[in-house]
């Protein structure tokens, strides 16, 4: 856990160890990052360091925070511009998350973050736990709302399957190296194939 002497840094020194982490990450494989490297260029302690983290861990916390906020507000603008349509949400997700990993060295570093989901078979979720639980809750409350023509079941089994689908779309391209372009078409060939097997043309409709 990333522990609370390293939230009340000063912003200047908080700011310069998160870009060093982002640096690692963007440079080796996961398994590859090394604590020492990040201290000599971050020019702090291994016990400074162990102050502020528990181990290797929590850096994928600081990697991801930033991200956090990037895809809490993705969300919400896409149940809000959609007027609610969740069948929107895994398109507009894919493409927020596209600019998001396309800004500075963030490619390289969710590249490297994927390639070792891969390698190791672990699930996206494990990674991406980023979201507090106060913006799960609200989220899950927002698009529940949108459920009117289903009961709790069903409306539960789309949002699995949505999830999968968008999960699937990023792991394409960080996994498997899969054009961008490709794999937002084939996105939406899902998304529309689901929306006429559910019958629905908008959920809230």
């Amino acid at each position: 856990m990333i522990k609370s002497t390293f939230l009340n840094l000063p912003n200047e020194k908080r700011e310069r160890i998160i870009r060093e982490v982002k640096r690692e990450f963007a440079l080796y494989p996961v398994d590859k990052i090394s604590i020492n490297r990040i201290i000599q260029r971050a020019n702090i302690s291994r016990g400074s360091f162990y102050q502020y983290f528990d181990d290797k861990t929590d850096l994928i916390t600081v990697v991801t925070g930033e991200f956090s906020d990037f895809l809490y507000n993705a969300i919400s603008n896409s149940m809000k511009n959609s007027k609610g349509d969740v069948f929107q949400l895994p398109i507009d997700i894919f493409k927020s998350t596209m600019e998001f990993v396309q800004m500075g060295n963030n490619f390289s570093i969710y590249k490297n973050l994927f390639a070792n989901i891969k390698a190791n078979g672990e699930d996206l979720s494990d990674y991406f736990s980023c979201l507090s639980r106060e913006k799960l809750k609200k989220l899950d409350e927002m698009i529940n709302r949108t459920y009117k023509n289903m009961n709790e079941k069903e409306s539960m089994a789309l949002k699995e399957i949505l999830l999968l689908i968008s999960r699937g779309a990023v792991f394409d391209v960080f996994a498997r190296g899969k054009d961008i372009k490709i794999v937002e078409n084939a996105l939406k060939t899902k998304i529309e194939l689901l929306k006429r097997c559910t019958g629905e043309e908008h959920i809230n409709g």
